[in-house]
């Protein structure tokens, strides 16, 4: 399939690809492209516009995408009338024809800078879903086969990183931080306290999506060292919700 403004390689640029037009960009890190292709790519095609950029990247080996976002992010940045930049996984699938006016409609307000499809509110850490979920998301690995939030959208601490969507001030402003890159986790969540320290907001919207991943997680030794990375940068200042300074201060259970 031959997808219009494709960038298969961090050596490739978007010279080429350069548009007087107002664009929405996708941007996916791929490190294995059948998935891509038969998970991810389809699901593009599905909701692009006609002037539509979609920038593929791939990860080096050992490390986690940060790196090579930021490199897409820098090149996208230069594109004159960019609305917004969709960075999703390679195994999410977009469902929804009208994704793109979704998204164009976040971003009429100013004072959203990252929008997705499901996070929470006082989160404890990269741990987002021990906060208070917002949102949805189809899953195979659930047994109604989509994970419920309290409410189908509004501000959130953090979002999941299955589907980021940033707005023309986060895509120039903004960057996945490289020391979290060598144990991967915690980009998404980084880059939403961020947009926050910034005295921006983030957004759950409603945006239809399905994660076809892999739910087996055996990587504790590299979530750990981010987890402390994360509560080292931010723990100072992050601001907690009124539920959340409820649950920390009601009695331990026994």
């Amino acid at each position: 399939m031959a997808i219009r403004g494709s960038v298969t390689s961090t050596e490739s640029t978007l010279a080429d690809c350069v548009t007087l037009a107002a664009v929405i960009a996708f941007l996916v890190a791929v490190a294995d492209p059948s998935r891509f292709e038969t998970i991810a790519a389809p699901g593009i095609e599905r909701v692009r516009e006609g002037d539509s950029l979609v920038v593929t990247v791939r990860p080096e080996e050992g490390w986690g995408p940060q790196r090579v976002l930021n490199k897409a992010l820098d090149e996208l940045a230069d594109q004159p009338d960019l609305e917004a930049v969709v960075i999703l996984h390679e195994d999410v699938v977009l469902l929804d024809p009208d994704t793109a006016s979704i998204v164009r409609d976040a971003f009429a307000d100013p004072d959203i800078a990252i929008a997705g499809a499901i996070g929470a509110q006082g989160i404890p850490g990269l741990a987002w879903w021990g906060g208070i979920p917002i949102g949805r998301t189809e899953t195979a690995y659930v047994p109604d086969g989509v994970i419920h939030g309290v409410a189908a959208r509004g501000p959130v601490d953090a979002l999941d990183g299955l589907v980021l969507c940033l707005s023309p001030w986060a895509a120039r402003t903004l960057r996945f931080d490289e020391a979290l890159a060598a144990d991967f986790h915690g980009y998404d969540i980084d880059l939403c306290f961020q947009a926050r320290h910034h005295g921006r907001r983030v957004e759950v919207i409603p945006l239809a999506v399905r994660h076809d991943h892999r739910p087996l997680f055996t990587d504790t030794e590299r979530w750990a060292r981010n987890e402390l990375r994360f509560q080292q940068q931010w723990l100072d200042h992050r601001p907690i919700s009124d539920e959340r300074h409820q649950a920390l201060a009601a009695p331990e259970p026994g």
